[in-house]
């Protein structure tokens, strides 16, 4: 498989989340691992995954009421001072 089919963008990781690309950047510095090779910056599939595994919340849990911050991993200096936008 070509190695270059297991990396994201930012926009692809924008997207798939359906975030605002202030929300994106600030995931991308504090909860997902990333690669920069001049000025591009990819993100492993499998990192993307990993973020996505531990930001999910089981039904009825009380995680799971109301609004998660930060696609509900954890709350970012971000969301304290403009609020969610997810």
């Amino acid at each position: 498989m070509d190695e270059t089919t297991n990396l994201l963008s930012p926009q692809d990781v924008r997207r798939m989340l359906g975030i605002s690309r202030t929300k994106a950047a600030q995931i991308l510095k504090t909860e997902i691992p990333t690669y920069r090779i001049g000025k591009v910056i990819r993100v492993k599939r499998a990192d993307f995954e990993a973020f996505l595994t531990r930001c999910r919340q089981e039904p009825g849990s009380s995680a799971s009421l109301g609004r998660p911050s930060s696609g509900g991993c954890s709350k970012t200096k971000l969301d304290e001072e403009h609020g969610s936008d997810l």
